[in-house]
């Protein structure tokens, strides 16, 4: 189990805080060549020859240094050092790793001794996860996502780890402290894609109880449904995220909202409401703290029947252009679906509908939410105020930290 591994008390995030001591080698340098290496800088280093237990041989870009050291380390390891200091020893501090080696993939065990990791099942993922994402795995990023999961798993440990160290790599890359409340959103905004679906079903079946009004709207939504219509006004019906829009399912459901419902009717509104907020919390947070990412739910047609999944947006600046990715955050959307999906939501967002549709969307959030000191204060369409506590992560690019390879 992660509780197997005793976590600092404090940890860099982000691999800031060069003053820490936390697994650190001190290289003596006695009678050998001065080394030229500031505190804070990240230098490349290889284990030449594992000595003892304690002390190694180790080549560094300066030249090559007798080593006393905490780790399993095997010759020819290589790794990134962190310099803590260089008076009147130079200290040095595990920091990364390469997530391989000659073209060919480390093992995750490899990576989890040569980092000084327990080998555990919570540490394994997030290695897994982390070799997906970057081609370099910072040591003090695992033990910070894995003190946040351990923390959960400590009160819920039936919970899904993957979900929470997705939730937690997102509250993190937002610099929002990933606490369980804010992780209930997150798991929330998931359920929307199974309770639309019963939604449209109750409206269908109980038709005849509305007032006109009301009806009219269900049954446009209905012919909708019957329709080969383009992806762009399928979405403005159906998906939640489009609740700026009159005819928008999301619309409907807050003028349910106001009339007399059956007990059944009612806790199946009310669910989609509380869902609803959680995907405007969570969107609201992205956009006011990484600004370029938004969740989706996206509908589909699937055996006749209306289905819905999550996909997340992101962009990012490539030179003097932007690239949109749209990835599927449902685990069991399954191929064409996704194919497809992931092509029209390419060409609808890089269009100039779409591109305005984004910023419009973004605006919404923005214009909802501020931030006052530590805390991102959210308003949701339904009147709903959520606190949510702001973490300062800064990033070595931003502090000034070169790297020596």
């Amino acid at each position: 189990m992660a509780a197997e591994f005793k976590f600092p008390n404090e940890i860099d995030p982000l691999g800031s805080n060069v003053n820490r001591t936390l697994d650190f080698q001190r290289l003596s340098q006695g009678k050998q060549k001065q080394i030229s290496v500031r505190v804070g800088e990240i230098i490349r280093g290889k284990i030449v020859e594992v000595i003892s237990p304690t002390q190694a041989i180790i080549s560094l870009p300066d030249g090559t240094f007798s080593a006393e050291i905490t780790g399993k380390f095997k010759s020819g390891d290589e790794l990134f050092f962190r310099v803590q200091s260089v008076e009147p020893s130079l200290v040095l501090k595990i920091y990364s790793i390469f997530v391989g080696k000659e073209n060919k993939e480390l093992p995750i065990s490899e990576i989890l001794r040569i980092l000084n990791l327990p080998k555990t099942n919570l540490f394994e993922t997030i290695i897994s996860n982390e070799k997906n994402k970057a081609n370099v795995i910072i040591r003090e990023d695992v033990i910070l996502k894995a003190k946040y999961a351990n923390n959960f798993l400590e009160k819920f440990s039936k919970e899904n780890i993957e979900l929470l160290l997705r939730f937690i790599d997102f509250a993190l890359e937002s610099n929002i402290e990933p606490n369980i409340e804010f992780f209930e959103h997150y798991k929330r905004m998931f359920l929307l894609k199974e309770i639309i679906p019963k939604l449209i079903s109750v409206l269908n079946l109980n038709l005849e109880l509305f007032p006109d009004s009301t009806k009219s709207k269900i049954q446009e939504l209905r012919k909708i449904l019957q329709q080969n219509v383009p992806f762009s006004t399928f979405i403005k019906y159906f998906s939640p995220n489009f609740n700026h829009i009159n005819e928008n399912i999301f619309n409907l459901v807050a003028e349910l909202k106001t009339q007399k419902l059956s007990t059944d009717m009612t806790s199946i509104v009310d669910d989609f409401l509380k869902c609803f907020n959680s995907l405007w919390i969570i969107n609201s947070a992205a956009s006011l703290s990484v600004g370029n990412t938004i969740f989706f739910i996206i509908p589909y047609i699937w055996e006749n029947n209306v289905r819905f999944t999550l996909f997340r947006y992101r962009k990012r600046k490539l030179g003097n252009t932007d690239e949109h990715k749209f990835n599927p955050e449902d685990e069991e959307l399954i191929q064409p679906i996704k194919e497809n999906l992931e092509k029209e939501m390419g060409n609808y967002f890089t269009s100039s509908e779409g591109r305005n549709e984004l910023n419009l969307l973004q605006s919404n959030f923005r214009r909802n939410s501020r931030k006052e000191g530590i805390r991102l204060i959210i308003k949701t369409p339904t009147g709903n105020t959520q606190l949510l506590r702001l973490i300062n992560l800064p990033n070595d690019n931003q502090t000034g930290v070169s790297i020596v390879i």
